[in-house]
């Protein structure tokens, strides 16, 4: 009875209270820190998760670019030269450059080649070359360069890379890229024009018959 009655008193009632309040505190304590613990978890879920996105989106633009890329590469491998080849480069390459004749030759009976040759003939007289209307490669009448491919025998090389070169051979009768004397010949001219141009010449051929100021420029059939 004593017991009862001394919990039931103020001071034990004081005390239950009290007991009852730091209980629940601690509940409360532990309860935040459950809900902390619970929300780094799922924070460090969806930083992982966000991580994993922008890494998919990375690689989806990665392969669009190299899909574009593609596409470009097979529109321009379908289209002729005359009509992706920067003939404002190439031309603006040329003012202020020596200047020479220029003979084309193309691949005979080959549309393609005949409009790029035209193209080129044009370009070059508007830079203050002089270039007669193109022709087609003809056969060579030596036996002995009766096996090989006429547009080699006129003087194209072969094409490594048909995405950067564009199937031109210069023939010239000085190859020297680094003349040491003024003014720089014509192969060097040229070659340096194509490069502005973006696209490579396939390379020269040597003949010494030729005149110092003439070149010849070989347009093969397009690969």
């Amino acid at each position: 009875m004593n017991f009862f009655s001394g919990f039931i008193s103020a001071e034990g009632l004081l005390r239950l209270f009290q007991l009852i309040a730091i209980v629940a505190g601690l509940l409360a304590v532990a309860a935040l820190i459950g809900k902390d613990i619970a929300s780094g978890i799922v924070a460090d879920r969806k930083a992982k998760q966000l991580l994993v996105l922008q890494k998919d989106v990375a690689d989806a633009r990665t392969k669009q670019a190299e899909a574009e890329t593609r596409l470009e590469e097979l529109r321009r491998s379908q289209l002729g030269r005359a009509y992706t080849f920067d003939f404002g480069k190439f031309v603006e390459a040329l003012k202020d450059r020596p200047k020479g004749i220029a003979i084309i030759l193309y691949a005979k009976d080959d549309t393609e080649a005949y409009q790029f040759a035209g193209k080129l003939a044009f370009s070059l007289r508007d830079a203050g070359w002089r270039s007669p209307s193109p022709k087609p490669i003809t056969p060579s009448d030596n036996p002995a360069l009766a096996g090989m491919p006429s547009e080699m025998v006129a003087g194209l090389p072969g094409s490594p890379d048909p995405l950067t070169n564009i199937r031109v051979g210069i023939v010239a009768n000085n190859l020297d890229e680094s003349p040491s004397g003024s003014p720089d010949p014509l192969y060097k001219v040229l070659t340096n024009a194509f490069r502005a141009s973006g696209r490579n010449a396939s390379g020269g051929m040597l003949d010494s018959s030729l005149p110092n100021d003439t070149v010849r420029i070989v347009v093969g059939a397009k690969q």
